[in-house]
């Protein structure tokens, strides 16, 4: 995952917040407001440029929430990886909180929008995408299609 260090009280913290109290209101599927808004009272949020399903999966586990799709809750049950996972969390890259928001939406859409851009990650962690390159071979169906559905 990608995320951005964000102060909550800064004026995109507030904006992130808002945005999240409005999708969990109006969509099903997400953990209870409850957990949101006992990490909206924390001094930084945690804000995500991509993977951000996945960051809303292990919430999911996090919080036993009830499938949308069928009478079941995600539990963590005895899968160890998973249970590390949801408690200590996962390797991230974690941005300052600076970061110009323009850049933001590149790094964003590079993440979500295309499987097909390869970029390079220097040895400081500095990002080049002035040579990324178009890869059009092909790949499986899944990757394809989970690309777009995390757009």
């Amino acid at each position: 995952p990608v995320l951005v260090k964000q102060p909550r009280n800064s004026d995109l913290g507030q904006k992130s917040i808002e945005n999240w109290r409005s999708k969990v209101k109006d969509e099903p599927g997400f953990p209870p407001m409850e957990h949101y808004e006992r990490l909206f009272k924390q001094d930084e949020l945690f804000t995500s440029l991509g993977n951000g399903h996945f960051n809303q999966a292990l919430n999911l586990f996090f919080c036993e929430s009830r499938s949308i799709y069928k009478d079941a809750k995600y539990t963590v049950g005895a899968d160890f990886a998973l249970k590390e996972a949801v408690y200590q969390g996962v390797t991230a890259v974690v941005l300052k909180p600076d970061i110009p928001l323009r850049e933001r939406e590149t790094i964003s859409r590079l993440l979500n929008s295309k499987r097909e851009y390869k970029w390079n990650v220097r040895e400081d962690g500095s990002v080049d995408i002035l040579d990324a390159e178009e890869d059009t071979s092909t790949c499986k169906q899944f990757e394809a299609m989970s690309k777009v559905l995390d757009a």
